[in-house]
Parts: C-alpha cells; sequence; structure tokens
C-alpha cells in the first residue's frame, strides 16, 4: 500500500502539472465550464485513483464485504451532500463535484481503516524494489486497462464537444 501510494502521489504529481498546462492552451473545450470545476477534477482525479487502488487491495486482501460496504456508504455519502450542496447552497456543478470529492475521501479513509483493522495493515515506508515491481505489473496490466477505460470514458469525453453547459451538467 505504500509503495503503491508513492506511486500514485508521483503520478499525481505529474498528471496535475500536465493538466494545468493543458488549461493554459486556449481550446474551446475549456470554455463548456467553469476554470474551478475543472481545477476542481484536476485536483480530484489522482484523489479518486488512489482510493480505487485502495478499494482493489481490500479485494486483494479478499475482504469483499468491506469493500460492497465501502461502495455503498460512498454512493450513499455522495446523494446525502449532493441535495444540500445543489438544493439548499445552490453550488451547482461544482455542488456536485464536491459531494463527490468528500465522498470518495471518506470511502478512502474508511478502506484504510478497514486494512489496518481487519487486514494487518501497518505503516510502513515505500521502497524503490517495491515501486519497481509494481511498475512491472502495472505496465503488463496497463495495456489491458486502456481499452477498457476508453471504452467505459469516452461518452464524457464526446459530451463536453457536442452538447451545451446544463445538458453536461446532467449528464
Amino acid at each position: 500500500i505504500a509503495n503503491l501510494l508513492a506511486l500514485h502521489a508521483m503520478a499525481a504529481l505529474l498528471a496535475i502539472s500536465l493538466g494545468l498546462a493543458l488549461l493554459e492552451l486556449d481550446l474551446a473545450i475549456w470554455e463548456k465550464a467553469e476554470r474551478q470545476s475543472l481545477l476542481l477534477m484536476l485536483y480530484f482525479a489522482p484523489i479518486s485513483s488512489a482510493s480505487l487502488a485502495l478499494r482493489w487491495a481490500l479485494i486483494g486482501a479478499r475482504n469483499f464485504k468491506q469493500f460492497a460496504i465501502s461502495n455503498v456508504l460512498a454512493m450513499l455519502l455522495q446523494l446525502a451532500l449532493v441535495i444540500p450542496f445543489l438544493k439548499v447552497w445552490d453550488l451547482g456543478v461544482d455542488g456536485a463535484l464536491l459531494s463527490l470529492v468528500i465522498s470518495v475521501l471518506a470511502a478512502s479513509i474508511y478502506n484504510l481503516v478497514v486494512l489496518r483493522g481487519e487486514c494487518g495493515l501497518r505503516f510502513a515506508l515505500p521502497t524503490v524494489s517495491g515501486m519497481a515491481q509494481l511498475l512491472g505489473y502495472g505496465s503488463r496490466y496497463y495495456v489491458a486497462s486502456v481499452g477498457y477505460m476508453a471504452n467505459t470514458r469516452i461518452g464524457l469525453v464526446l459530451v463536453a464537444f457536442f452538447m451545451s453547459q446544463t445538458e453536461i451538467g446532467y449528464f
């Protein structure tokens, strides 16, 4: 987990740097959303990825019950937050994004607590050899996952090109 989170942190720094540079380009796609919403999603992406890795760690530890509980709790928290963020405080897209960010962070904390309490997770510093092993496995896994990710995410990209801001929000 330490190696995994260390690699995520390094990748996040690279991805956020690249994302910030891309946001400076004069692209029509950036006009479809408020800059603060784009920044919120840019900073949220690595958090989401690390959260997914922690969920996979629960699966790897064969703790399917806690994996399911974590997912359901995250969805319920997101729903509980999105209603006041949108209806009470009228935060719009940012409110929906904030509910997602908070629910994913809460699920990540829950997953770490479960991994520590039920799976024996203890604090450890990342190691170069451990990160190298993860990179080796990840590079093999990456090839297979690119097609899957492109298939499941292409809708989001296409929506940004062809729909209005309101329609994107509904999507």
